[in-house]
């Protein structure tokens, strides 16, 4: 720990960072020109240290911050020797330095006061095209990282404040749309400028020496509260396992949380080798991602610094799907696998913190981010003057968040806990202007998906045709096809991602999400829906006026609300109390008298320790001693060290996904009032798919009790 900073002084620099970085982000904005900058919003604008420390983050991506880290690392590698006050460096690998993906191109600025190096400013954009062999630079059909864009390392825009016109040439000879590209590049030249001066007047006012202390402290203070924090969780060990999709693939990322003391490990020990696909993804971008949700879960009122970074620590095998190399395809780098591993990730420290009795901590329970399941596709087309063109619409980004303990998720947004939008919507004025396109519907998709007793979010459902004669040639580039994101504490799994093309008769052509090369003519509307989280807690004990309203609205069908929460509506849309009662209590029996046997039922002459303080095993579940018991009937599911749920009946039902593949969704009951406790979405015979093992179950004492 560095020496001891006044806490108001800390605050205050922390805000005054954080002005200069939005000031860059500010710049960035109202100088880019392409809608998914200007208008979606998909950039960000850091400062780093001297060494590549994250000190503060502007824009909404926080995912982007973690690419900024590691190509201020990359950059001093390289260039350390010959850095010089104006410099300006470009990188887009991530096999080399760049961001999360090569679409995310990075630039970075280091900032001098006098010879000394004091850090460095960061801007990141995703822009429209970077080459490669389709339009937008997510070719589906790319089997090697150099069919998929034009790759460089960092090297240098500008050298000592003098433009390298021979770096600008080559990146915008390979790009399809050099002037709107070129255009994006000076805007995040144009943030960095405005935010390394506005930094340098921040040293100036209080020296470097201080200033350098200042920070030190901030991010060391930000770590030992983390610490503490996570000091107070249970010790222990907790597993997911999710996968990622391509096609009839399918890619186990299991994931393995480790609580002990003041750190978390995540361990992806187990995924699968590298791929011919572009999901491949990069180690430092795994841990940016799960960095940023677990803050968010854990340490929502620190500083988003390199403090918070330096207790979590993630392991990913090099050579596998979590950490490829070349030539692996990495287009989606941060997204398939990427943001499945951080939705794994982010369940076992839900798991850590039902397992944990200290009330203190935040107890921000929900589900992963809805980001898993985007609906991500792009469409390009020839001007009528032969040139290319094209869009990738913030509006794919859209996903419904998973439903929270108290809090029904967001319509049209990821995350129910988070700190701000990761895309903007584009007003349908502006998309329709700037392309060929005729918006016919954009609204949040109803339906019964991500059902509990507070539900999901919906995602954005969106229908666009040809406006005029075009053809359009599109790629589709979504996640959770087939396999949909997972409910807490007996929450349904939520919606999963669709593509479709309907022809002028009224007939649906459905879409792979990968696929390349999918036409759109005159006549033809594309529609898509992006999926959503799952559900917080048992669908049949939602409050009925609320699943009421939710008919009333249009979200939910009559039929929907009987079947799936089981709430009677008589005629005008008003609960029948009594009748639903009974629906709730026939659709529980149903599950029990449908369900598989518990795999180990737990002997009813097994006494429990009556002495014994409750501790928290799991949502709805208690450990009395050496056995885990229902909250809700007092049943008895597990003797220590077995997985509680071994005493559970176990409910499997067959789900077919739009593109006709088959997906079991699993739910664990309460063996006397069969309410569901957990329920997951997993490949047909996949086993269970999570593990929750704190020290103070799989140490619980042995001995006879009496």
């Amino acid at each position: 720990m560095t020496t001891a900073v006044d806490p108001i002084v800390l605050e205050v620099t922390r805000s005054r960072l954080q002005s200069v970085v939005d000031e860059g982000a500010v710049a960035i904005e109202r100088t880019a020109v392409s809608p998914i900058v200007a208008e979606g919003k998909d950039y960000s604008c850091n400062i780093l240290g001297p060494e590549g420390e994250l000190l503060a983050g502007g824009g909404k991506v926080e995912y982007k911050w973690g690419g900024a880290r590691n190509l201020i690392v990359h950059t001093l590698a390289r260039h350390r020797d010959t850095l010089a006050p104006g410099d300006v460096f470009v990188a887009n690998d991530p096999h080399s330095g760049g961001g999360n993906h090569p679409q995310d191109v990075e630039i970075c600025r280091p900032v001098f006061v006098g010879d000394r190096l004091v850090g460095w400013i960061a801007a990141s954009a995703h822009l429209i095209d970077v080459g490669g062999m389709t339009f937008g630079s997510w070719a589906p059909d790319a089997t090697e990282c150099y069919q998929e864009a034009v790759r460089f390392p960092p090297v240098r825009l500008f050298a000592a404040g003098v433009e390298c016109r021979d770096t600008w040439d080559l990146i915008l000879t390979n790009v399809r749309l050099p002037r709107l590209v070129e255009m994006d590049l000076r805007g995040l030249v144009a943030g960095c400028h405005v935010s390394a001066q506005k930094l340098s007047a921040v040293i100036e006012t209080v020296g470097a020496d201080e200033y350098a202390r200042t920070v030190d402290a901030m991010c060391d203070t930000a770590e030992a509260v983390l610490r503490e924090r996570i000091a107070r969780l249970a010790d222990g060990t907790y597993s997911m396992t999710g996968w990622s999709e391509w096609g009839d693939e399918r890619y186990e990322l299991p994931c393995t949380l480790t609580v002990n003391g003041d750190e978390l490990h995540f361990d992806f020990s187990g995924a699968p080798g590298q791929v011919t696909h572009f999901v491949n993804s990069k180690a430092f971008i795994v841990h940016g991602q799960v960095v940023a949700d677990a803050r968010n879960l854990l340490a929502q009122d620190l500083p988003f610094c390199e403090g918070v970074y330096r207790p979590i620590v993630t392991h990913c095998p090099p050579g596998t799907i979590v950490d490829s190399a070349p030539p692996a395809p990495i287009a989606s780098a941060h997204l398939d696998v990427a943001m499945n591993c951080t939705a794994v990730a982010t369940q076992c420290v839900q798991l850590a913190l039902a397992a944990t009795t200290d009330d203190s901590l935040p107890r921000l329970y929900a589900g992963p981010s809805g980001q898993a399941a985007l609906a991500n596709h792009s469409w390009s087309y020839r001007t009528p003057d032969g040139h290319i063109d094209g869009w990738v619409l913030s509006e794919s980004f859209q996903p419904g968040s998973s439903g929270g303990e108290g809090h029904d998720g967001s319509d049209l947004f990821a995350n129910l806990v988070g700190t701000q939008h990761v895309l903007d919507f584009v007003d349908i004025e502006i998309i329709e202007a700037w392309y060929p396109m005729l918006v016919l519907e954009k609204a949040a998709a109803p339906g019964a998906h991500g059902a509990g007793q507070f539900r999901s979010g919906s995602g954005c459902r969106m229908a666009y045709r040809v406006a005029g004669d075009e053809c359009l040639t599109g790629a589709m580039f979504g996640m959770r096809e087939t396999v949909p994101i997972s409910g807490v504490a007996g929450g349904f799994p939520g919606a999963p991602t669709e593509f479709g093309i309907r022809a002028a008769d009224g007939e649906l052509a459905v879409l792979a999400a990968h696929a390349a090369g999918v036409m759109l003519g005159p006549g033809q509307t594309f529609e898509f829906r992006a999926g959503s989280g799952g559900g917080w807690g048992d669908p049949l004990d939602r409050q009925p006026e609320l699943v009421r309203h939710d008919v009333r609205v249009g979200r939910l069908t009559h039929t929907e609300a009987d079947a799936t929460y089981g709430v009677v509506l008589q005629t005008g849309a008003v609960v029948d109390p009594a009748a639903t009662a009974a629906r709730r209590a026939e659709l529980r029996a149903a599950r029990l008298a449908e369900a598989s046997p518990a795999i180990a039922p737990v002997d009813p002459s097994v006494l429990i320790d009556a002495t014994a303080d409750n501790q928290s095993l799991h949502h709805g579940v208690v450990q009395r001693g050496r056995v885990a018991v229902a909250v809700e009937s007092g049943a008895l599911l597990a003797v220590a060290p077995a997985h509680w749920t071994d005493g559970c009946p176990v409910l499997e039902v067959e789900r077919q996904s739009s593109v006709g593949t088959a997906w079991c969704q699993r739910t664990y009951l309460d063996p006397v009032s069969g309410r569901a406790l957990h329920t997951e979405a997993v490949p047909l015979r996949a086993p269970r798919s999570f593990t929750s093992a704190p020290r103070h179950w799989t140490n619980a004492c042995e001995t006879t009790l009496s």
